[in-house]
């Protein structure tokens, strides 16, 4: 009886849930519940202690099989409860999916509790990243940066330009540029100033496969010029050769000096996902242990994204002391005991 009244219980829970509850989440939680209730009951109500299959067996009477056998219908419904389960689950998640972008623009509306609070230390940098679905995400971005440079934060952006975030509402120059306007550091790819600022180099032509260092310069300098709070601008250096041979190397200018970071070949390349990534992160770490060094951050970083072209997946899974001994010219690849 017990079981039958906790089944009532999360029914009900559900239904509270979706009559009570604004938050369109915890209404989607109230409809699990609810669906989980309604299969629990269809199983307790089918379960028969030492039960049997309901067969008419030789020298077995009508009042045995009742005793013993176990009711069909919920081992029916149970069957079907299966693809019933199935599905419940494929609603919640398609559910989920449709409150994404309505989550974006609440945020981007009325959230102002940005985690931030807690933050401190010189050493710290908050990256704004443009990955934005929504204006409401760009709003938080935007907010995100103002709150940072509050706390006395340093704030990295990275350009990371996608065309097909762009293709409604505003354009990625008017964002990013009020992104960009609040940052310390600046970091994009040998395009990316073309394609959000339309700032490019004189002579060189990407698509070609070469890229040299000294023509991206210019693009520093017009960057700092547009962007003169930021002391730090960064652009990684991507040659493609071939789909699994790129070369690859980095700049930095700090708003006097230039530094370049030396060039690697990258051969039978196992994954380039994540490799802009792994130099924003290696990058950060690089200019937080190495203050006063920024060509030794630079090579860091460059030195760490070479490496992630090697590892399948997202994720850097390499240790500080294997970039350190890539940056001494050690390529091996043997394994650091």
């Amino acid at each position: 009886m017990i079981l039958y009244f906790l089944t009532l219980v999360l029914f009900v829970m559900g239904v509270y849930c979706l009559i009570a509850k604004k938050n369109i989440i915890k209404k989607i939680i109230g409809l699990t519940f609810t669906d989980y209730a309604i299969n629990l009951f269809i199983i307790i109500i089918g379960y028969r202690a030492k039960g049997i299959a309901p067969i008419m067996f030789k020298n077995m009477t009508i009042q045995e099989l009742a005793d013993y056998g176990v009711d069909p219908l919920p081992q029916a419904l149970a069957g079907r409860m299966v693809a019933g389960v199935a599905l419940g689950e494929g609603c919640c998640f398609g559910a989920g999916l449709l409150v994404l972008p309505v989550g974006d623009q609440q945020r981007g509306d009325g959230h102002r509790d940005l985690g931030r609070q807690r933050a401190s230390g010189e050493a710290t940098l908050i990256l704004a990243q443009n990955g934005q679905r929504a204006l409401g995400a760009a709003a938080l971005a935007l907010e995100s940066v103002r709150k940072a440079r509050e706390k006395g934060l340093a704030v990295s952006c990275d350009l990371n330009y996608r065309k097909n975030l762009w293709k409604w509402g505003r354009k990625a120059a008017e964002v990013m540029s009020e992104l960009v306007a609040g940052c310390d550091v600046a970091i994009g790819n040998e395009e990316d100033a073309e394609k959000v600022f339309d700032i490019k180099p004189d002579k060189t032509d990407v698509s070609s496969g070469k890229v040299e260092s000294s023509e991206f310069e210019s693009v520093c300098h017009k960057l700092k010029e547009k962007f003169p709070r930021a002391r730090k601008i960064i652009i990684t250096l991507r040659g493609s050769i071939s789909a699994d041979h790129n070369t690859w190397s980095g700049i930095l200018f700090n708003g006097s000096s230039f530094f370049k970071a030396p060039v690697y070949q990258i051969t039978h390349i196992v994954d380039r996902v994540g490799g802009g990534d792994s130099f924003m992160g290696g990058l950060i770490y690089g200019l937080i242990a190495n203050k006063d060094d920024d060509q030794k951050a630079l090579n860091f970083a460059v030195a760490a994204s070479c490496l992630k072209h090697t590892i399948h997946g997202d994720f850097n899974l390499v240790s500080v002391a294997e970039v350190e001994q890539l940056m001494k010219g050690d390529g091996s690849g043997r394994v650091i005991r």
